[in-house]
């Protein structure tokens, strides 16, 4: 026998998922930030805290790579921090989070992959803002103007 699904019933189904997944993107932020004295400010500074870090340490040596730019070198370093940020905690927090919420699992019909999506879809945001800084110092460099940087 076989059955067929209608498009309202995919459709409706697919909004549930998207919902479910939102719920559980906020809530991964949530627990990600609670307790934390900085919050969501810790994703600005973070990257850019290990950026000066390298600077300092690296910065005279590689910056021969960069036409002898320290500048050069320091967004080139702040840019690779970030993404091996995304990637590095990506990885890292993924399969967990399918262990995290065995309960959640155990009581309620879901498919595996979304506590994983949840966890990325978290890392995305945590990499949009700590591209922020980024974005403001090229728009600062390329524009030399201070209100574009603010728009």
């Amino acid at each position: 026998m076989v059955t067929t699904v209608s498009n309202k019933e995919k459709n409706s189904e697919l909004s549930w998922y998207r919902e479910l997944l939102t719920v559980l993107i906020r809530r991964n932020l949530k627990r990600r930030y609670r307790g934390s004295f900085l919050g969501i400010y810790w994703s600005l500074l973070n990257p850019m805290a290990m950026t000066g870090l390298y600077t300092a340490i690296f910065g005279a040596a590689f910056a021969q790579y960069y036409d002898n730019s320290s500048l050069n070198y320091i967004l080139a370093a702040f840019t690779g921090l970030v993404v091996i940020n995304f990637f590095s905690s990506s990885t890292a927090q993924a399969l967990p989070s399918v262990v995290e919420n065995g309960g959640i699992v155990n009581k309620i019909r879901l498919p595996l992959f979304i506590f994983p999506l949840a966890t990325i879809g978290a890392n995305v945001f945590q990499l949009l803002m700590g591209a922020f800084p980024l974005l403001a110092i090229v728009t600062l460099i390329i524009s030399k103007n201070i209100t574009y940087v603010m728009a």
